[in-house]
């Protein structure tokens, strides 16, 4: 497998993972505005900020990974 082949399946791979977390930072993201608008804010509300914050700054590293896999593309 060529380096270029290479680049283009993790960049396929990053894509796609990222498409995965951005679905559940959206779903995770509504279900704590219905806990909070219920009012219902408990240890659960806390983790679930948590984890939506981690992945958030997750899907900040995916996407500086998938640019520069874009530039190592450009240059071969």
């Amino acid at each position: 497998m060529s380096k270029l082949d290479k680049t283009k399946e993790t960049l396929n791979t990053l894509r796609a993972s990222f498409g995965i977390l951005v679905a559940i930072v959206l779903t995770l993201t509504a279900g704590l505005l219905d806990l909070y608008y219920k009012e219902n804010i408990d240890i659960l509300f806390y983790i679930g900020a948590l984890f939506d914050t981690i992945m958030v700054i997750i899907l900040i590293f995916i996407a500086r990974m998938v640019i520069k896999n874009i530039e190592i593309i450009e240059e071969l």
